[in-house]
Parts: C-alpha cells; structure tokens; sequence
C-alpha cells in the first residue's frame, strides 16, 4: 500500500491541541497571577494580558492551524512530511536510511486511540503526530517491507 497523496493527520488531533492549550493556559495563567501579586500594578497587567494571548493562540488558533499544516505521504522509497504555522518544514526521509520506528502514545492520544510515528535515521529523526493507530501499523508494516539493506529488501511482517 502505498500513500501517493498527502494524507491529513487525525482530525482529532485538533481536540489534542486544545487540550494541551487548556494545560498550557493554567500554567500560563498561574505564572501570570504570581507575578502580579509580586510586582507593581502595570507590569501584573501586562504579564496577564500575555498569559491571555498566549491562552487564546493555544486553545483557539493553534489546534487548527496545526491540523491544517500537518501532511505526509509514504512513498516506496522515501516519506515526505510537510507541516508548520510560520516556519514551514519540509523533510524528506528515505526510507533505506531508516535505521528505527517507534510509535509513542501521550495520554491524550490513549483517549482518541491516536499515536505518533518517530523515524530515526543516523542524522536526523522526524515524527508523524497524531494519526489512527490502524494507520499507523499500516505505515510501519509498509516501511519494513521497503527497508533495503545493502542489495536485499527485508520482508519481514511485524
């Protein structure tokens, strides 16, 4: 099986980012209220004004945005991964330089039955977020089949 189109990760992934935003935003907030509470009047205003801001971009505008920017696609011979808001990233991993895959499940990745993907190579290492878990199994199944070690293709089934 082969991805030639750019997939989207989980559309649930958007509820993963506003709950990390929500968990970012009491921190935020917390930090916020102490340096209020210890400092002249304008300079609390100002550190609550950045804790809003900061609060808003990571429960309203960050889950979506990410979701939308978030691409990949599986070729035979290499992974393409396309994603970022004002940095955008584009990787190219080919798939004989592949020397390890993990698959890394968060807390609230468990909830939506959602993992990630990491694929290390000797000099880099890229991660695909948030996708079915299904999917994920299928992208590791097809990798190994693909992996080329000198002149033999490895076929082994997970």
């Amino acid at each position: 099986m082969e991805f030639k189109d750019y997939k989207r990760i989980s559309s649930k992934s958007r509820i993963i980012d506003v709950l990390h935003g929500f968990v970012s935003s009491f921190f935020w907030c917390t930090i916020a209220l102490v340096v209020s509470h210890f400092t002249k009047k304008w300079i609390g205003d100002l550190v609550k004004i950045a804790a809003l801001i900061f609060s808003c971009w990571g429960i309203f505008v960050s889950p979506f945005l990410n979701y939308k920017r978030w691409k990949y696609r599986v070729l035979e011979n290499r992974i393409d991964i396309k994603h970022g808001i004002f940095y955008k990233s584009y990787s190219v991993v080919p798939v004989c330089k592949i020397q390890y895959l993990k698959t890394v499940q968060g807390s609230f990745q468990r909830l939506f039955n959602l993992t990630s993907i990491e694929i290390l190579t000797a000099g880099n290492s890229v991660e695909i977020p948030n996708i079915a878990k299904e999917d994920a199994n299928e992208i590791i199944e097809y990798i190994n089949a693909n992996i080329q070690v000198g002149d033999e293709i490895i076929e082994d089934e997970i």
